[in-house]
């Protein structure tokens, strides 16, 4: 974020909540986990004064941990893995082979620790690519273990696939997330429950 565009749109440059779908959602979770880790060589000099640390996630159909994929049976989910990861396919029903190190070095919760920032997690119930059971239950547990707070970590699960639409979110619930992230940094709180297969909530 440069200067000119903090002028322009009037951003605070402290205040950035990191948003993404998909391959987006997981590089946007990189980031908001890495601040000052994985910075890239040679950053601009109005660019480097400001820091790279983010006040909040939303993640949607992201995948925060790559091992459980390698032995997806599902070919586009193996096709994502072979160009994304390099890894090679032996043909099903076998495992990907991946380089050494790639799937640890690329998935998010390999970075997570007590400074990582709120979370919302939106995950599609019949997400064939990326299946919420190996991603957002582990995740959320995970992200409220390493921060020490349950209370900053929310997620829906909706009634919907990969490909999620703006009618599924539970946008009340996302609204005030980003409400209490934006003005109310420590006062996150439980959300109420819609249904079992279409719900908000924090793992409070």
């Amino acid at each position: 974020m440069g200067s000119s565009s903090t002028v322009t749109y009037q951003l605070d440059p402290n205040m950035v909540i990191m948003v993404g779908y998909s391959a987006g959602a997981g590089l946007g979770a990189l980031v908001a986990v890495t601040p000052g880790r994985l910075e890239p060589p040679r950053i601009p000099a109005d660019l480097a004064r400001f820091g790279d640390a983010v006040q909040g996630l939303v993640s949607i159909s992201g995948v925060l941990d790559f091992a459980p994929l390698v032995s997806s049976q599902v070919p586009l989910t193996r096709a994502i893995l072979v160009g994304y990861l390099h890894c090679s396919d032996p043909g099903l029903p076998k495992a990907l082979v991946c380089p050494a190190g790639v799937v640890h070095n690329a998935s998010t919760l390999s970075y997570l620790t007590e400074s990582a920032p709120p979370v919302f997690f939106i995950q599609g119930a019949g997400d064939l690519l990326f299946p919420p059971l190996p991603q957002l239950v582990p995740a959320a547990k995970m992200w409220a273990r390493a921060t020490g707070s349950s209370a900053k970590v929310w997620s829906q699960l909706a009634n919907a696939p990969h490909g999620i639409s703006l009618d599924h979110y539970d946008l009340n619930a996302l609204n005030r997330f980003l409400a209490a992230v934006a003005f109310k940094p420590r006062a996150l709180r439980l959300s109420a429950a819609r249904s079992t297969t279409d719900r908000a909530w924090s793992t409070a």
